[in-house]
């Protein structure tokens, strides 16, 4: 099954159903800081992105303990841009300090994990709720140019963060409106569990890894705003009713009813690919790192834990 990027929902659609399996996932065999690391490098000689101030991504992923998270954090997604600009997914062993930021080169808005409300109100409700070697489901969207309404008031139509359908938008209160976002239309890689690499590049760096047993699932990558807000839309990605919430993506993120993403990356059981298919798809690899591919019968929608 895969993982995502798009543009705008703009119809209803059927909720998503049950995968007739789970899906395929991966992880790699290191620990960090061993040396021993490995992941994918999603390269695009046509960037697949346009320049926006808008951000969002669903991610499945799974985290077997606080060890598979690096100090000070695991950089999970990044897309770097060539004048400076960047937007990441980042998690931390405390919530407040695991992110969703977008980088205009001037201006670094970023909403955390954590709220006062719950579920993660502190390190340990974070870490025993989603470092447990279980599947979940992490969707996040942000407008730099409306982000301080969500300052104000929390998660809104176009700034949000929930995982397995809870409501987690905490936004620094440091954030204020930019008329500029990323220069998202001189990306080229799509940086996959491969560290704080600062540039446009496939390269692996190793801080901010992420352990071996930090794995993932499909993920949708959008250059638009998605508003996770309404139930119906978290519905296409996530489904409580179903095994580990699991909606069948398909092979292009639309089968549960989610709009197209900019680009959605999936595993097919021999390697990461995607829709649109990579123009390459390297395998990145330090000392004798090698990927770990998780079984459908393992990944999400299967109910498996590490």
């Amino acid at each position: 099954m895969p993982l995502g990027f798009g543009r705008s929902v703009l119809a209803y659609k059927a909720a998503g159903a049950a995968a007739s399996s789970g899906a395929y996932a991966f992880g790699d065999t290191g620990a960090i800081n061993s040396g021993n690391k490995a992941t994918y490098s999603p390269f695009y000689s046509t960037p697949p992105f346009v320049n926006s101030t808008k951000f969002a991504v669903v991610l499945w992923f799974r985290i077997s303990s606080v060890s598979d998270v690096d100090g000070p954090a695991s950089r999970v997604i990044a897309l770097r841009t060539s004048n400076g600009s960047d937007a990441s997914v980042t998690f931390s062993t405390t919530p407040n300090a695991s992110y969703f930021s977008l980088y205009n080169g001037s201006k670094n808005n970023l909403m955390f994990f954590g709220t006062s409300t719950g579920p993660y109100t502190n390190n340990a409700n974070w870490q025993n709720g989603v470092m447990d070697g279980s599947w979940h489901c992490f969707m996040a969207s942000i407008d730099v140019s409306n982000i301080a309404s969500a300052v104000a008031s929390g998660a809104t139509t176009t700034n949000s963060i929930f995982i397995d359908g809870v409501n987690c938008t905490n936004p620094d209160p440091g954030c204020s409106n930019v008329a500029t976002g990323c220069n998202f239309s001189t990306t080229n890689y799509i940086q996959y569990r491969s560290g704080n690499n600062g540039t446009d590049t496939g390269a692996y760096n190793a801080s901010f890894e992420c352990g071996g047993t930090f794995e993932v699932g499909p993920l949708w990558i959008y250059d638009s705003a998605i508003d996770f807000t309404s139930s119906t839309v978290r519905g296409y990605y996530y489904n409580a009713s179903n095994t580990d919430g699991f909606v069948d993506p398909g092979t292009d993120g639309t089968s549960g009813g989610a709009t197209a993403p900019d680009v959605f990356l999936y595993h097919n059981g021999t390697t990461l690919t995607g829709t649109p298919t990579p123009t390459s798809m390297n395998t990145l690899s330090t000392g004798t790192g090698a990927i770990n591919i998780i079984a459908d019968t393992d990944g999400p929608g299967s109910g498996g834990t590490n």
